[in-house]
């Protein structure tokens, strides 16, 4: 049957067209059209390219809680066409890196840095040599010199289709990288 159950209410028609007002941080708002079968990610596509803000920068809440999995369908997540307006937070990204002995460093995730960047960054917090550092991204370490995070991550990361971004509750974005170091014996 394709009578489809949406948090109380029935609808019959599966592809019926409803609006969902989102609030942008200006204070307006924009109306945009869902059905039953919208998830997260296919609103946060409209809303990318209605707005032009990236869709992994923005977190959407419902009454403050932040609305995480792009897979989920919007009835699932407690959005109704009526109940809801969704408020829309650019998010800023949180760089996490962890060392094998549980040492943490958070700094502020600048997609323009580069290797060496980042290296001379983690070698001055670990008090290691940087030529002692080598940095691991979720599994993927072929660094190449000139590379800048996203580029990095563009070919490492993204020609697979692997999200390295995560969302805390909070709606805080974050990544985390793992530095090794390599301490050679004279």
């Amino acid at each position: 049957s394709n009578r489809t159950r949406m948090s109380g209410f029935v609808i019959k028609e599966k592809k019926e067209l409803k609006t969902v007002s989102v609030k942008l941080l200006t204070g307006e708002r924009v109306q945009i059209g869902v059905n039953s079968d919208t998830t997260l990610g296919s609103l946060k596509q409209t809303i990318e390219s209605k707005l032009k803000i990236k869709k992994e920068s923005q977190v959407l809440f419902l009454e403050k809680k932040a609305l995480v999995k792009d897979s989920s369908l919007l009835s699932d997540l407690g959005v109704t066409p009526s109940s809801c307006e969704l408020s829309l937070v650019i998010s800023k990204t949180t760089l996490y890196i962890k060392t094998l002995t549980a040492r943490e460093w958070k700094m502020n995730y600048d997609p323009q840095m580069t290797r060496e960047e980042l290296i001379q960054r983690v070698a001055g917090l670990s008090g290691y040599d940087q030529r002692c550092v080598r940095i691991i991204w979720k599994g993927r370490q072929s660094w190449y010199e000139t590379d800048t995070l996203q580029s990095f991550n563009e070919r490492e990361h993204g020609k697979r289709g692997e999200d390295v971004f995560f969302f805390k509750e909070s709606g805080e974005r974050f990544t985390v990288m793992h530095a090794v170091f390599r301490v050679t014996q004279v």
